[in-house]
């Protein structure tokens, strides 16, 4: 995730630049650690001014800036140390987005955990509960029975509680 540069900054940049006249852009850009072409870009707005360009730019050229204009560009300094903050900002942020990633995971995790522990435990609750009302109907059965002595087929109970679709 990018840090956009203002453009304070990017203007501060290129007033810096004529600072260097005597660096012409082919030098800059080796003394910077790229091509000339790709340097070219950036100083033509055919690519937009970066954080990473600016920090390389005063790396190699902010001491010297600073000597060519005194005590008269203050913004030089400035620029060369906010020029962290963005990157240190970038960085913190990444790191939270991976921690929450990771908490995202596990929450995925413990839930699809969780609702198979749930469908488990009711299936167990619906077996539990099919066992108790059979022994309630054989008991029901055994007390209706008590004082007749017919134990004709008809009068047994002729299955057991079983759960009817759209039972809840």
């Amino acid at each position: 995730m990018r840090q956009l540069v203002d453009n304070e900054r990017i203007t501060k940049f290129f007033r810096d630049r004529e600072l260097l006249e005597h660096y012409n852009d082919a030098a800059i850009a080796s003394k910077m650690g790229m091509a000339k072409s790709n340097y070219s870009s950036y100083v033509n707005r055919r690519k937009t001014v970066t954080n990473s360009f600016l920090r390389k730019f005063y790396n190699q050229f902010g001491k010297e800036l600073r000597e060519i204009a005194g005590k008269n560009a203050p913004h030089i300094k400035e620029t060369e140390d906010n020029d962290e903050k963005p990157d240190t900002l970038t960085s913190d942020l990444e790191e939270r987005c991976k921690n929450l990633e990771r908490i995202q995971d596990r929450l995925v995790e413990t839930n699809h955990l969780l609702s198979k522990e749930i469908y488990r435990l009711a299936a167990k609750m619906d077996r539990i509960l099919d066992e108790r009302l059979n022994k309630i109907e054989k008991l029901l059965f055994q007390l209706a029975n008590d004082g007749s002595e017919d134990t004709s087929p008809s009068k047994s109970p002729s299955t057991t509680y079983k759960k009817k679709p759209g039972d809840g």
